[in-house]
């Protein structure tokens, strides 16, 4: 059973008014279903970038593991490499090839050593 709490004027007119309450009523609930599904999102995002720091870090020695250690070399390779292939690109065009003449280059350097740059 509900029951409501409303002023005596508002009591002695037509029960529409319930309407009006019930509707503030579901706002309120679904603004605190709302925070709470945010506050769980957020909780959650915490915890598993958390995790993934644990996942990362040897406890013994408080550095990086072999995997991250790795990842992060080949990430660093890979930033050097496209940085060294601008570099080199905008040399040539400098000195005067052109770009189809770069990009067979490139293209040879591909096959030959199996690597995507």
């Amino acid at each position: 059973m509900v029951g409501y709490i409303v002023p005596v004027h508002a009591a002695q007119e037509s029960y529409t008014f319930i309407i009006h309450y019930e509707t503030l009523l579901a706002t309120f609930l679904g603004l605190i279903v709302l925070s709470l599904i945010v506050y769980l999102a957020h909780s959650s995002s915490r915890e598993n970038k958390y995790l993934i720091h644990l996942s990362e870090i040897d406890p013994l020695t408080s550095i990086f593991n072999k995997e991250t250690t790795q990842k992060l070399i080949d990430q660093k390779r890979h930033e050097i490499a496209q940085s060294l292939m601008k570099n080199f690109v905008t040399e040539m065009a400098a000195i005067g090839f052109s770009s189809p003449e770069i990009k067979a280059i490139i293209t040879d350097y591909i096959e030959q050593t199996g690597k995507d740059l």
